[in-house]
């Protein structure tokens, strides 16, 4: 399933049903920052493949994809800020 480049800005838990056949899902371009729950993707049993890139994604949300037991591949790009006082 392809939701990129919408004005997605969280996953809530349990935003998703239960889904046995769902492979892809791309969330790529949507301002999520880290609107990422650790329960974001827990119905997604079958989903192998997540594309994160241009989220705004500031650290990897390992909690949330902890649940994903069948993911092969993570397209992400993280974003890190340094600050200088």
């Amino acid at each position: 399933i392809n939701l990129s480049y919408n004005n997605i800005s969280e996953v809530p838990a349990n935003v998703w049903p239960s889904m046995n056949a769902l492979l892809v899902l791309d969330l790529s371009y949507n301002p999520l920052g880290d609107g990422l729950h650790t329960e974001s993707f827990r119905s997604l049993l079958t989903l192998r493949t997540i594309a994160l890139t241009g989220t705004s994604i500031t650290k990897p949300p390992w909690e949330a994809l902890s649940t994903l037991s069948s993911l092969q591949y993570l397209k992400l790009n993280v974003r890190f800020y340094l600050i200088i006082i």
